[in-house]
């Protein structure tokens, strides 16, 4: 049972055990966590798509970052950065921008999948490019689109039954998901 939050999980949990007396064995993801484990359990040889977590994301992208401090297009981010010591502000930054991204993914996956295509010169789609170089077209987005031709095929084992349950809005990609 796919849910927004864990007062709702905890609700849920409240009505199904006073209904049957008892609720065990009932998953309640949230809507991310849940096509997280959809796309690696359809593609469990997609063992990179670890790299685009938002955590790992900004490891790597602090490492990245200093290196194209000498492009034009990072020009704002090397002023940003200079002087940075201790490196507080190269983590916080990077950390920001593995944030954007992990949302682009989601919120905007036809730029991200536009950018993996070689679309953009400015700093994001860039680094992007760069970022999945690790793990070329193993982001939610790429597996998204793979997910949706697996259905289509019959090639696909998915769960017989989900239930999306008090949210009132996803993502246009998870609704695809979702209508396959």
């Amino acid at each position: 049972v796919v849910v927004q939050s864990n007062g709702m999980r905890r609700w849920l949990e409240q009505q199904i055990a006073e209904r049957h007396g008892i609720c065990s064995n009932v998953g309640f993801p949230f809507p991310q966590r849940f096509f997280q484990d959809l796309l690696q359990s359809v593609f469990p040889e997609a063992a990179a798509t670890k790299v685009f977590n938002r955590e790992v994301m900004t490891w790597r992208i602090m490492e990245q970052l200093p290196r194209f401090t000498s492009r034009p297009e990072f020009a704002t981010i090397a002023n940003y950065i200079r002087n940075d010591h201790r490196g507080l502000r190269i983590y916080e930054l990077a950390r920001r921008i593995a944030h954007v991204f992990d949302e682009y993914v989601i919120f905007r996956p036809k730029m991200i999948l536009n950018w993996d295509a070689g679309a953009g010169n400015d700093w994001q789609s860039i680094l992007w490019r760069e970022l999945q170089r690790a793990a070329t077209g193993q982001h939610q987005a790429a597996l998204g689109l793979q997910l949706v031709d697996a259905l289509k095929h019959g090639d696909a084992l998915v769960p017989e039954r989900v239930s999306v349950f008090g949210i009132s809005t996803l993502p246009p990609f998870y609704v695809s998901l979702i209508g396959e």
